[in-house]
């Protein structure tokens, strides 16, 4: 059993052969086999973990082997610290936060990568507060403690919510945490502090293996309620893949995009597959992290009614939108274009990607 049917596979692979006889793909072996086979050096987010279900299956089900492609996976240290680390030349790819993609490009536009498959059409981020206590709004945070890690995406993009709430980020103060997301609810919820900054995935794993009734005792200021502009997680590539070997970024979203099929639509085998590589993870953090990415980052719509028709694509006018919220919100030294940030030139066919 392959976890894909027929209809969502055909097109990406009649695309490839399309491509393959215009001379930008090498020819395929017998079977459908690539007859060349090309290992990238892929850079995670974070340490393994269920919202890259999409690789694990991927993997498992011989997605990448089936384009010629291994992957060498080193894990991160945070979202926000990939594109950078990307940039610096040691990988061929990474999978990060777009926001600091957005700051690369601005500070470093020489070198700076570009995102390939949006993988996060809402941003994850959020501001974790006591659930009895009385914030309800961004604008309520104004003269408060916050406590975060200094590389927290949600943390390095709160400028950003600021900018678009019409508030001072001056106006707060914020404190780096030294402790992990269920210390920083413990803070939060002693009173410590007022909010945390971090992912809803993260936080609600992180508690549900901690202790799962301190799942009721807090509440999360959604960035993806507040600025929904701000898009999340993305697969990028390097300069170097991208103007040397565009025809193995191509290879790699087909599987790519398979691998995101099959855990959207069986979110129990990519949980199944995540415990065969890390079969020490908490089971049950890991579908609650799971079910929280499936049902915020990578939903087709968002309050304010912006929709996302598959998984991969980016709006370009809505991308416009947010990198000027991070060029504003971090003091940035200048304004990357939308296709500085993103290419579309080696998604699947808009008919094969996958559906939300």
């Amino acid at each position: 059993m392959n976890g894909i049917h027929t209809s969502s596979h055909l097109t990406p692979r009649r695309w490839l052969t399309a491509l393959a006889a215009g001379g930008l793909l090498a020819p395929l072996a017998g079977h459908g086999q690539p007859a060349v086979r090309r290992r990238l050096r892929l850079l995670l987010n974070t340490a393994y973990s269920s919202p890259q279900g999409w690789l694990w299956l991927a993997l498992e089900r011989g997605y990448m082997a089936a384009e010629g492609i291994e992957l060498e996976l080193t894990p991160g240290a945070g979202a926000f610290t990939a594109a950078p680390r990307l940039a610096d030349g040691r990988y061929d790819l990474a999978y990060g936060d777009v926001n600091s993609l957005i700051e690369v490009c601005a500070r470093r536009p020489d070198v700076a990568p570009r995102g390939v498959y949006m993988m996060f059409n809402a941003s994850p981020s959020c501001v974790l507060v006591a659930a009895d206590g009385p914030i309800r709004h961004p604008r309520q945070l104004v003269g408060q403690r916050l406590i975060g890690h200094e590389s927290d995406v949600a943390l390095r993009t709160f400028g950003a919510l600021c900018r678009h709430q019409g508030m001072d980020p001056a106006s707060m103060q914020v404190a780096s945490a030294w402790t992990g997301m269920v210390g920083m609810a413990e803070e939060v919820l002693t009173g410590r502090a007022v909010g945390a900054f971090g992912y809803v995935s993260t936080f609600k794993g992180a508690l549900v293996a901690a202790d799962p009734a301190l799942l009721g005792k807090v509440r999360f200021l959604r960035y993806a309620d507040w600025v929904p502009d701000l898009y999340g997680s993305v697969l990028m590539a390097s300069p170097r893949l991208l103007h040397e070997e565009p025809e193995w970024v191509a290879r790699l979203l087909v599987a790519v995009n398979r691998g995101v099929i099959d855990m959207i639509r069986e979110p129990d085998a990519a949980l199944a597959a995540l415990g065969r590589v890390a079969p020490g993870l908490d089971s049950d953090a890991e579908r609650v992290r799971l079910q929280a990415t499936l049902a915020l980052e990578m939903s087709n719509e968002l309050p304010n009614g912006a929709r996302q028709p598959s998984v991969g694509d980016v709006d370009p006018a809505r991308l416009v939108r947010g990198i000027a919220l991070m060029v504003q919100g971090s003091g940035l030294p200048r304004t990357p274009a939308a296709t500085d940030v993103f290419t579309w030139a080696h998604l699947p066919p808009a008919d094969a990607r996958a559906r939300p």
